[in-house]
């Protein structure tokens, strides 16, 4: 069994997993189109996932704004593919994954969601 993470953008998702439960590696970049939950469901059960970590900005945290909507209406959807879900603080990790040098900043940022995940189990 495995954890995946999103970096939910608008037009682009970045992927992690971490089959171990330690170590996180990013897996792929998804657009985020008509296909999405379609791919995304190929890969978790590729990946056997038993959970997916979003990411949700913490000033959306418990606010009812546009972005915060947005983001709880995917996992909604995502949760209806038979997925259980849940959020983690994603304050900042665009920028950490530019300051990490990552050649896929949505890749990078959905590890960097699921290493402070792990990091707080």
């Amino acid at each position: 069994m495995s954890l995946i993470s999103l970096d939910l953008g608008d037009k682009r998702v970045g992927v992690a997993v971490s089959r171990s439960g330690i170590i996180c590696e990013p897996l792929v970049t998804l657009n985020f189109d008509q296909d999405f939950y379609l791919n995304l469901k190929k890969i978790c059960h590729e990946e056997e996932a038993e959970k997916i970590i979003i990411g949700l900005p913490k000033r959306f945290l418990g606010q009812e704004s546009g972005p915060e909507k947005k983001i709880r209406s995917i996992a909604k959807k995502i949760q209806g593919l038979g997925f259980e879900i849940e959020f983690m603080d994603e304050s900042y990790t665009t920028k950490m994954a530019e300051e990490r040098g990552s050649k896929d900043i949505d890749q990078e940022a959905a590890v960097i969601i699921l290493e402070d995940y792990l990091a707080k189990k």
